[in-house]
């Protein structure tokens, strides 16, 4: 469950494709992550804490003070990647663009020269891979300007729209139409091809109801990252039960306080814009 979080807090790479496709503030996109997916941690590691005392959870070693501080300053420099980061953008040195090519040659630097873990005889096959990763993603980024110009000749944007306001006129039976609808296909679709299909559509719509794109950025990206831990095409809980040495049965009845504690999070940020849009409106965003 905690690995939803990673493209909520910034950088995330499903916050960068949304700023892409609806031409919303990628800065400010990250920014308004930032308080949903504190929170979000925050309330699992609560659930996580209640379920390893209720179960009697193995505890690990005492950890002393000084070991604490040894890790966090051996922590510190990669820690700081983000920071860096949003850093960059907001003071004007670099553009997302830039920044994303920063952060490499950071990493780079700390795993070559700081910890000493990747090798010259490494380099080869991090950039075949990242080559790879990039061109599948960009193949799907590049058709998915076809798709909306065929749903955009087609009026299925206007269709849908007219369908879901058909069968109420409320901006919150709405959203809880839109919330459902997202959650169902985040089950059996990765993020970047349910974004890609479902953003031209709904997007009109939430504009129809007031809702600010940056704000619905941060709904969607919730909703679609929490079918990544969902079955049966949640390619983490897969991951994770494989992890643990389970079965994908058992590991999602595990977690079902997880979950249900992370859709208690997407209605707050859904129903209660200030969670999201409190940093950027304080920053100049949105």
């Amino acid at each position: 469950m905690f690995s939803l979080i990673g493209p909520i807090i910034p950088p995330s790479l499903v916050f960068i494709l949304y700023g892409v496709l609806s031409g919303t503030s990628i800065i400010g996109l990250f920014i308004a992550g930032i308080i949903p997916g504190i929170m979000l941690g925050l309330a699992q590691i609560v659930i996580v804490y209640l379920e390893g005392r209720k179960h009697h959870f193995p505890a690990g070693e005492p950890t002393s003070l000084r070991f604490f501080v040894r890790s966090l300053a051996r922590s510190g420099l990669s820690m700081i990647l983000p920071v860096i980061i949003i850093g960059g953008m907001l003071a004007g040195v670099f553009t997302a663009t830039e920044a994303g090519a920063v952060a490499a040659f950071y990493a780079l630097f700390l795993s070559m020269v700081v910890y000493k873990k990747l090798k010259p005889s490494h380099l080869w096959g991090v950039l075949r891979s990242t080559a790879l990763d990039t061109a599948n993603v960009m193949v799907i980024v590049g058709t998915s300007s076809i798709f909306a110009w065929m749903l955009a000749a087609e009026d299925i944007p206007e269709r849908v729209g007219t369908t879901m306001m058909s069968i109420s006129q409320n901006p919150a039976a709405v959203l809880l139409m839109i919330n459902v609808l997202l959650l169902f296909i985040g089950t059996f679709m990765d993020n970047f091809p349910a974004m890609i299909i479902t953003l031209p559509v709904l997007l009109p719509l939430v504009k129809q109801l007031g809702v600010s794109p940056l704000h619905f950025g941060v709904i969607m990206t919730v909703n679609l990252m929490i079918g990544t831990v969902t079955p049966p095409v949640g390619m983490c809980i897969y991951l994770g039960a494989a992890i643990g040495k389970t079965t994908v049965e058992r590991a999602a009845f595990a977690m079902k306080w997880l979950l249900l504690v992370s859709i208690a999070i997407l209605l707050l940020v859904t129903y209660i814009p200030s969670v999201s849009m409190f940093l950027p409106h304080l920053l100049g965003f949105g």
